[in-house]
């Protein structure tokens, strides 16, 4: 009866182990996805509007933006989410975006990955110009 119960047991243990490994997102193989999965913040100023910025990247390749836009007319709160990925040194994401009403609703953003640390992350797009983003504290 106690051989019973203890093959019970460890099948019970060996049952939830499984279904638990096949419910957590695994960690991506790649070591710069695994080192930009986490959260961002990022300030971008441009004419006389300044977005700041919370970027979540998902170890299941799923992002979610937040922005918060201060301009001339006030502020505003908009949000995206989508798919991200590192593709030959590139981050490359594809955003479904509820921005102001005369925004484009769906972004495809590709930019070269400079850099990636435990607190700063460093890329580039356009003509040479950078962008940073800076980690969150865990």
């Amino acid at each position: 009866m106690a051989a019973r119960n203890v093959l019970s047991v460890l099948a019970t243990v060996a049952l939830a182990a499984l279904v638990s490994a096949c419910t957590t997102p695994s960690a991506p193989a790649d070591p710069a996805t695994q080192r930009l999965v986490g959260r961002w913040s990022q300030v971008l100023t441009f004419n006389d509007i300044r977005d700041e910025l919370a970027i979540e990247l998902r170890p299941d390749a799923t992002v979610n933006v937040k922005v918060r836009r201060h301009s001339g007319s006030g502020i505003n709160e908009y949000a995206g989410s989508g798919k991200w990925r590192v593709e030959e040194g590139y981050f490359v994401s594809e955003l479904a975006w509820s921005g102001p009403r005369d925004a484009v609703n769906h972004l495809v953003g590709r930019h070269r990955i400079v850099s990636v640390s435990d607190w700063q992350w460093v890329s580039q797009y356009r003509k040479q110009e950078q962008l940073t983003a800076w980690r969150y504290p865990k």
